[in-house]
């Protein structure tokens, strides 16, 4: 889907993923997509903590037989904080961490990385944050712009939270009983692409689910949009009570109370207009059956 995405752009794109993906087949797929100016996503990830990766090895002053080695020395990156070693200086640069500038420590080293058999970047940083490595496939990425770009995952967690709490959007009740359930416990190498009795009916159910989360990213947006256009309207009408008020712009939360009870308010004042009830009570006259005939 991200190699989709930098396509229809036409650019290229970075993907930030956890410490989950720190994997080599994330890698190596990211790589197997390439545009003319390279690959079309190069990947951005968190490593974990026991993580390790090694120089390249050195050249042989007398060649030997057999494949020369490719592998030199292990470094085991986490221990670099620490390290003493003049080849390993930490350098300074303030940046942006999150919501706030700061000033942070970082190393940046193009290492080979045994899980994909290639070379990597990958950059030690230390902030107030703690100590982390960040491996990107691109050998040119600076630390800040990794720094920077990784602290951008916390938008994307607050905007799936939104969605989920605040809007419904994962509460969709579209199913296919002719697509096989998906089990909580899967069997070891059971086939890992589910089947269904009809193609048609099932890609209708999950073009059904897309429709139902996009409609409510189009509501979300247009809450931001409300509440940024018009925050003291938004705070005046929803006259809730908020624990911290952490922000001038009101969150999705409180602009769709104001708008919830802006609605309801004008419903209830519809209700009791005159045109109104003068429709509703001849509605409502015994034996009026709903046809109106013509009284010529």
């Amino acid at each position: 889907m991200a190699q989709q995405a930098a396509r229809a752009m036409g650019e290229q794109a970075y993907l930030v993923l956890d410490a989950y993906f720190a994997v080599g087949p994330v890698f190596q797929a990211a790589a197997e997509k390439r545009g003319s100016d390279g690959p079309l996503v190069h990947i951005l990830t968190r490593a974990k903590k026991n993580v390790v990766a090694y120089l390249p090895a050195p050249s042989p002053k007398k060649r030997k037989q057999g494949r020369p080695g490719k592998y030199g020395k292990k470094l085991k990156l986490m221990k670099l904080f620490d390290s003493t070693a003049k080849a390993y200086p930490l350098q300074t640069a303030r940046t942006r961490v999150y919501d706030r500038q700061e000033r942070v420590r970082y190393l940046a080293l193009n290492l080979l990385w045994k899980p994909t058999k290639a070379m990597l970047r990958f950059i030690l940083v230390e902030s107030s944050r703690g100590r982390m490595v960040l491996i990107s496939s691109d050998l040119e990425l600076t630390p800040c712009a990794a720094i920077e770009l990784y602290c951008r995952r916390v938008s994307i967690e607050t905007l799936f939270d939104t969605l989920k709490n605040t809007l419904g959007a994962m509460a969709y009740h579209f199913w296919s009983q002719y697509l096989d359930p998906a089990s909580r416990r899967p069997k070891k190498n059971a086939p890992k692409r589910r089947r269904t009795a009809d193609p048609d009916k099932t890609r209708n159910t999950l073009a059904a689910i897309e429709k139902f989360v996009n409609v409510q990213l189009l509501v979300l947006g247009t809450l931001q949009l409300i509440a940024k256009a018009y925050p003291a309207q938004v705070k005046a009408k929803a006259a809730c009570w908020l624990r911290t008020v952490s922000a001038n712009t009101p969150s999705e939360f409180v602009t769709r109370i104001a708008l919830s009870k802006l609605v309801n308010s004008k419903l209830y004042g519809f209700g009791k207009d005159w045109i109104t009830r003068l429709i509703r009570d001849k509605q409502n006259r015994p034996g009026n059956t709903g046809v109106y005939e013509d009284a010529a």
